[in-house]
């Protein structure tokens, strides 16, 4: 009876032991990065800071010591602390409060860019860089035509598969669940490009039974080429080489192939930097004086719609001797000129706003202080002005710069004045630039036209593109 007693008594004291020792390690604090409202700061305290420190005093008790790590103000408003998972779900209701994220490391995505760009670490970005990811199909028949793909699994188990054209399997485009495994399993499948994501084509032939992809573009896309990390092994090919390829597999008996990945190539082959096939464009359709992109990758022949100011040049950056500071009150007064109205405008400040918000506003929303020039034509209008403030952070105080025009065809540029003389590092100075449309000669040039302008100390150059257009209207109309 005692033996009986003694079994009962640790059988039910075990558990006791290790129910709060398994509480404690699933509430343990972990750091998080607090994204906060500045807006809601009440005004009973003195700084971000305080207010801070107040939240935290107002969470949940923990035996581990909720601390303050960090407070930020310049890319978000908000702060870091160490918290228990109840504790950061407790501050995710509070007003105020945007978003609680678990502070993780995080690591480049990349390895020889930085280098590139010449950089320690990793960075009128969508561009590309000087190498490449060949990976090229081999026919049965020997021709091999050159892909690219970013696929780093296991190769293709033997030399040569049977190759097959997806739409004679269900699904030219390679939707998932519409590919027939019967005729696709074991095969490589040349998927065409367009409807659906492109890896997405990669899982459903994958998920279909087939052991590769080649992924080919219509003549929509042409030889443009994007280098994916497929989930089989996949390559994409150019229209050219697809249109061969899928004649390839009507003409032969027993069509094969296979996928030869060669790793990544570094060579100043590749026209780089260029602009990247995804990459957005220009001209701005909602707001036309203003040029997007900002800086890209310039490629052969491209304009400012395209590479905007050009491909960035971080250690140049470092220093740039003029700078194009816009405030908040810039965006208020841009927002104003393109018919924002106080209530949408509040929208953007996070606050109430006077009904006289727009007194200031811009006389064209070309006066955002830019640092480039988006110029439109109406039928109405053979001169635009705009107005640009500059602020000298060079090494010099007292730097003398210089303007150069490269005036677009068909326009006439007029900087005013054209030269800035500061006196002070931080000094911040005005000019005003004029373009004037040479109306008798616009039959004879085309409907848009680029340029730029240069201001120069003779150490730094200060580049700003120019974009002009001209409305058909005012072709028509001459």
């Amino acid at each position: 009876m005692a033996t009986t007693t003694t079994t009962i008594s640790i059988f039910f004291f075990l558990p006791l032991l290790f129910i709060p020792f398994s509480s404690s390690s699933s509430d343990r604090p972990e750091n998080f990065i607090i994204h906060v409202s500045k807006s809601h700061k009440p005004t009973l305290f003195s700084s971000h800071h305080h207010w801070y420190s107040s939240i935290l005093r107002s969470l949940p008790p923990s035996p581990h010591p909720t601390k303050l790590l960090y407070s930020y103000q310049l890319a978000i408003n908000g702060f870091s602390a160490r918290l228990t998972a109840s504790q950061a779900n407790k501050l995710r209701q509070l007003p105020g409060i945007i978003s609680v994220i678990p502070d993780q490391v995080r690591h480049i995505h990349t390895t020889h860019t930085p280098h590139f760009l010449g950089l320690s670490d990793g960075v009128v970005g969508a561009s590309t860089i000087d190498r490449e990811f060949p990976a090229d199909v081999v026919l049965g028949d020997g021709r091999i035509f050159g892909g690219v793909s970013l696929y780093s699994g296991e190769p293709l188990v033997d030399s040569k598969l049977p190759l097959v054209y997806a739409g004679d399997c269900g699904d030219r485009f390679c939707h998932m669940g519409r590919l027939n495994s019967s005729k696709v399993e074991g095969k490589i499948v040349v998927c065409e490009r367009g409807d659906n994501a492109r890896v997405e084509k990669g899982a459903a032939v994958k998920l279909a039974g087939g052991s590769g992809m080649i992924l080919a573009n219509t003549a929509e896309n042409g030889e443009e080429l994007l280098s994916d990390a497929h989930l089989i092994p996949a390559t994409m090919v150019g229209s050219t080489a697809g249109n061969k390829i899928l004649e390839y597999i009507k003409t032969s008996q027993s069509p094969n192939a296979t996928i030869s990945f060669r790793g990544t190539v570094i060579s100043s082959t590749p026209p780089s930097p260029k602009v990247a096939a995804f990459s957005s464009r220009g001209p701005h359709y909602l707001t036309p004086e203003i040029l997007k992109p900002d800086v890209i990758a310039p490629g052969e022949e491209a304009s400012p719609f395209v590479y905007g100011a050009g491909h960035v040049d971080p250690n140049r950056a470092l220093n740039p001797g003029l700078v194009y500071d816009i405030e908040n009150s810039d965006y208020v007064s841009f927002l104003c000129s393109i018919g924002y109205d106080s209530n949408r405008i509040a929208v953007f400040l996070r606050e109430p706003t006077s009904s006289d918000v727009c007194e200031s506003k811009f006389a064209t929303p070309g006066d955002l202080n830019y640092p480039s020039f988006s110029v439109v034509f109406h039928s109405n209008d053979h001169v635009v002005k705009y107005k640009r403030r500059v602020k000298n952070v060079g090494t010099s105080a007292d730097a003398v710069y210089v303007v150069k025009v490269n005036a677009p065809p068909g326009v006439e540029v007029s900087v005013s004045p054209s030269k800035l003389e500061f006196s002070t590092l931080n000094q911040t100075l005005s000019y005003e630039i004029a373009f004037a449309s040479d109306g008798p000669s616009l039959s004879s040039i085309a409907s848009e036209g680029f340029g730029s302008i240069e201001w120069s100390d003779g150490v730094h150059l200060v580049r700003s593109p120019i974009a002009v257009r001209w409305l058909k209207e005012l072709q028509y109309s001459i």
